[in-house]
């Protein structure tokens, strides 16, 4: 069997080339949407940490969770790129992170 090239795409506008990637391999933007949130969550907490003292994982989490949501709203407009079921797990963990950050939260 012959690997799929790009060549062979017949098409000229940006979606035939992000959907080849999902074609090639499927797990390829759910791992792109991971990377984004862990990067955003670490940079975002050790940022914190640095120029207050204290750092508060779940709110940076949270923050990170839901641009990884957005980003994987508008991945699923364009067809063959990212399922819908990635976008509604997207959804569900921001959700979970912003319950997890609203428990943690000092009483005091």
């Amino acid at each position: 069997m012959a690997y799929t090239q790009l060549e062979s795409i017949n098409a000229t506008n940006i979606s035939a080339i992000l959907s080849y990637t999902n074609d090639i391999n499927p797990g390829f933007w759910p791992l792109v949407l991971f990377g984004v949130w862990i990067i955003g969550t670490l940079g975002s907490y050790f940022s914190q940490k640095r120029l207050s003292g204290t750092g508060d994982f779940f709110g940076s989490a949270a923050v990170s969770s839901y641009l990884v949501t957005v980003m994987a709203l508008f991945l699923s407009f364009i067809p063959g790129v990212l399922d819908i079921s990635v976008l509604i797990i997207s959804l569900s963990i921001s959700m979970g992170i912003t319950i997890l950050f609203l428990i943690s939260k000092d009483k005091n």
